[in-house]
């Protein structure tokens, strides 16, 4: 039974940690086997847990030059989604990507992001929803001069594990991005198809 004010967490993160935005204890593991679109040895719970994240709690990780706080994994929701908190600086966001076996939405807290959903162009003001339906190229980024901050929830889960595997754990949500090297974007190339997602080119 889990504690009200318990975190549990995935992969080795403890309550402790976790809270402290400490993410460097995550142990990666190997990206699960998919039939069709249900992952099969997640080690998932069935059923959801309780939730008590304070502000700025939860592991963060810097990927492609935005900041990402998780705030429920697929452990935590018994395999449903997951749910992160994302901080885009101006020119941020990543490239031109299709997920193949997720669903994606984003409701935008703060400033403001331009999506590409298909050949539809959206500007995202905060209080906007949007979602992206899995096989549909998108990408987004923040064509603004302020910094934007929005959540964004990816169902089935599984997300929190790519991020973690491509991105560098950082000590808060407040911290910087950490740059992107040419070693960065290899390494996205090369494990991105390990969970279904496609990158593409940029447009020209």
């Amino acid at each position: 039974m889990v504690e009200e004010n318990q975190m549990p967490v995935i992969d080795g993160v403890t309550e402790n940690s976790a809270r402290a935005g400490d993410a460097t204890s995550l142990v990666i593991t190997k990206e699960s086997e998919y039939s069709g679109d249900v992952p099969t040895n997640t080690r998932m719970s069935l059923t959801a847990q309780i939730i008590n994240l304070g502000p700025g709690d939860g592991p963060v990780f810097s990927a492609v030059g935005d900041v990402y706080r998780f705030l429920a994994t697929g452990e935590q929701t018994g395999g449903v989604y997951v749910l992160s908190e994302a901080r885009v600086l101006p020119g941020g966001g990543p490239p031109p990507h299709i997920h193949h076996r997720e669903d994606e939405s984003f409701f935008i807290l703060e400033g403001e992001i331009t999506f590409m959903l298909g050949d539809q162009k959206v500007v995202a003001k905060a209080g906007t929803f949007i979602q992206g339906p899995r096989g549909i190229p998108h990408a987004f980024k923040n064509e603004s001069s302020a910094p934007a901050r929005m959540l964004i929830q990816v169902t089935p889960p599984g997300f929190e594990k790519f991020m973690a595997e491509i991105g560098h754990p950082v000590p808060s949500f407040d911290s910087p991005p950490v740059p992107v090297t040419p070693d960065d974007i290899q390494k996205l190339l090369t494990v991105a198809p390990n969970y279904g997602i496609e990158i593409l080119p940029p447009p020209q």
